[in-house]
């Protein structure tokens, strides 16, 4: 098939980028982040493979070679001045004035000052091109001195380091042409309108959906549907998959207007019914814990989707949000599992996420290519876009840091802007991936530092931290691409013995290139402290070329969760008003009418919300009382209650209008979280549950 994969700063829509386009219909995919490549299965019915990171075919032209002043300069072919698609031209302005122009569709990237035997051909492909630029070679403003590098992306869609070797008139130059694979990649064809693929831990195999009822187990290497193993049969039209590989089992919804939530031994095939009802359920996931399952349902043929709970012990189900346009397959948001991130399909063509501890739904990116299906999260801030014929990037830092950005940028999706005087986060703009309000940070902070502008406007090539002063001097691990294996592995980043970090360098390729260091905040008191950042042209302190700062205020400490007493009403004429009923307690006469005594405290002050509820019998659960900061006051304090009675009346089992309820074991849940983010997303919840059982008389007519 035609699949093209067009330069990397074409086709912008907003923060949208189209990396590849004529796929046939992208359904579900999985990201291997090792491989920078993201694997999707196509409806028409292929396995696909993109790689971020091209492998490098050959070099189609090296060598060393002057660039007469006024010719062109083909580095595809390493010819001068003649007919075909030069790439640059050194144009000779007045005498002392020059310049190299990029032409046609060939870019030009700068590097610098940097060693050009060390730049490889997975880096060259990942700097920033742009048309547009052109570098001076002028006497009083030269940018192509001696053994200055740049980059081109030639018209014939290959890649060129060169390096400037002598500079006059006349530009001598050595350089290295790379012919790199296509990023698209086949890898199995034959399938029946797959829907899902979610790849395996081995790096091996990949389970895949079909649309016609089956569940394969497929070898990558050898991808072809006539190669696959069925795992089950007879499905009705499954779609999104779950793997949980520990208890060789996964999970899969069926869209159908009863469609069921299934449970798959991968060792047997035998499947296990876990949940029915469901309709048109499109996307799922189940949490680490294997305690709930969160699935997309498209009712009425997807004008009211809704995003449905369901918890796998019990089969208790609740709509945490509705009125969503055709959603489709869900991505987990945060590490924490506190987000989920989904496609919704035409006519909005829009990536969303809902915040699980409020149940707020933000519209990430309004403007993805037609007919989204499947997201994948490449990095905090990095989105892959599957859609009907197009493949598609997201950067969600786009706007939060801008190349004019300073060099200290913020904290995750924090940007310094958002971050007041007293060091509290507020970030409530639509489209923000982390939505909060006079919120503490906490955890371990990765703080963002626009290297590129460090390197090249400030000539920053070391950097220091100091908090309140003080040097902490910690050290992480952070993914890097290295060329003689081909993907990112972790690399060490530590202090030198003077406390100096290094700058990126140009064409070094970072899995998160703004990161500058991950800040544990464990040693810190709770309270406001500064951030300082200091860069240096050189290792010595002596040339200390900017600093910058912030405030953030510290806290770590988790809220209280405790539900105390269960009171239970009596009627008119009894020995006293209530009594109490103790954990595992049997109620089974008086009112149905209760009240919980629930802790749901922050001690700092700094409570997000909290939220109470009963599970019971086949299915059931009930909302019975909650509470959260945007109920009170502007202020950034508010600390939440301490052994009240909940909800503020009497809580009546009756007014359930459940037969199961009255006749029942109930566990109350009191899930509380705090308002800390560590820059990505809120870092405390604290939870707390309790069983009583109830054995409840007929209401009365």
């Amino acid at each position: 098939m035609g699949v093209h994969c067009p330069a990397q700063e074409e086709t912008y829509m907003t923060d949208v980028k189209t990396i590849a386009t004529g796929i046939d219909a992208a359904i579900g995919c999985d990201y291997r982040r090792t491989e920078r490549a993201l694997y999707f299965v196509e409806y028409g019915g292929s396995i696909a493979r993109y790689d971020l990171v091209r492998d490098a075919v050959g070099t189609v032209s090296t060598g060393t070679d002057t660039i007469m002043g006024t010719y062109q300069y083909d580095l595809d072919t390493g010819q001068q001045g003649a007919a075909g698609d030069d790439d640059v031209w050194w144009e000779i302005i007045t005498d002392g004035e020059r310049k190299l122009v990029s032409l046609e569709d060939a870019a030009i990237a700068y590097l610098g000052d940097v060693d050009y035997d060390g730049i490889s051909s997975a880096e060259v492909q990942d700097l920033d091109y742009d048309r547009s630029r052109d570098l001076s070679g002028s006497d009083d403003d030269n940018e192509l001195f001696e053994g200055a590098v740049f980059a081109v992306r030639t018209n014939d869609d290959n890649y060129a380091k060169v390096e400037v070797l002598d500079h006059g008139d006349d530009l001598q130059i050595r350089y290295r042409t790379y012919e790199l694979q296509d990023a698209y990649q086949e890898l199995g064809t034959g399938y029946d309108r797959p829907e899902d693929i979610v790849l395996g831990s081995d790096g091996i195999h990949a389970y895949v959906t079909e649309r016609g009822g089956d569940v394969l187990r497929v070898d990558l290497e050898d991808a072809d549907r006539s190669q696959a193993t069925v795992l089950t049969s007879g499905l009705t039209r499954p779609h999104q998959l779950a793997l949980d590989e520990d208890h060789s089992q996964a999970y899969v919804v069926e869209y159908d207007d009863d469609g069921r939530l299934l449970r798959i031994d991968l060792t047997s095939g035998a499947v296990d019914e876990r949940y029915s009802g469901l309709d048109g359920a499109a996307g799922l996931l189940v949490d680490d814990e294997r305690e709930f399952a969160y699935v997309t349902e498209q009712r009425d043929g997807g004008a009211s989707g809704v995003l449905t709970r369901i918890e796998l012990a019990t089969g208790a189900d609740e709509v945490l949000v509705g009125s969503l346009t055709a959603p489709f397959m869900l991505s987990w948001g945060s590490p924490t599992e506190d987000r989920v991130v989904f496609t919704e399909r035409d006519p909005e063509n829009a990536v969303s996420m809902v915040d699980l501890t409020t149940l707020d739904v933000d519209t990430l990116v309004d403007d993805v290519p037609f007919r989204p299906s499947s997201v994948a999260l490449v990095s905090e801030d990095e989105l892959l876009v599957c859609s009907d014929d197009v493949l598609a990037a997201v950067d969600l830092a786009a706007d939060l840091y801008p190349a004019d950005a300073p060099l200290f940028m913020g904290i995750g999706h924090v940007p310094v802007t958002d971050i007041s005087a007293d060091g509290y986060a507020t970030t409530q703009g639509p489209g923000y991936p982390l939505q909060t309000e006079s919120a503490p940070f906490g955890g371990r902070l990765p703080l963002m530092l626009n290297h590129e502008r460090a390197y090249h406007d400030t000539g920053a090539r070391y950097y220091r931290l100091l908090v309140d002063g003080d040097e902490p001097r910690q050290s992480w691990r952070q993914l890097k691409w290295t060329t003689s294996t081909n993907r990112f592995e972790p690399e060490a980043v530590s202090a030198s013995s003077g406390g100096y970090y290094p700058v990126h360098r140009p064409g070094e390729i970072w899995y998160n290139s703004r990161l500058g260091y991950k800040l544990g905040t464990g040693w810190l008191t709770n309270g406001e402290h500064t951030i300082t950042v200091k860069f240096y042209s050189d290792r010595d302190r002596s040339t200390l070329v900017d600093q910058e700062h912030v405030d953030v205020h510290i806290d770590n400490q988790h809220p209280r969760a405790e539900i105390g007493t269960i009171y239970h009403k009596l009627p008119p004429g009894a020995a006293s008003t209530e009594e109490e009923i103790g954990a595992c307690g049997i109620v089974d006469g008086g009112t149905d009418e209760f009240q919980l005594g629930v802790t749901a405290h922050d001690p700092e002050g700094h409570l997000r919300s909290w939220s109470l509820r009963t599970l019971w019998g086949d299915n059931q659960s009930a909302t019975i009382a909650s509470d959260s900061y945007d109920n009170h006051d502007a202020s950034v304090s508010w600390a939440g209650i301490q052994d009240s009675r909940e909800p503020g009346g009497w809580w009546s089992v009756y007014a359930l209008e459940s037969d199961s309820a009255r006749q029942c074991a109930h566990t109350f849940y009191l899930d509380v979280w705090g308002r800390t983010v560590n820059g990505y997303h809120h870092v405390h919840r604290s939870r707390y549950h309790k069983s009583i059982t109830m054995l409840m008389p007929d209401p009365s007519p």
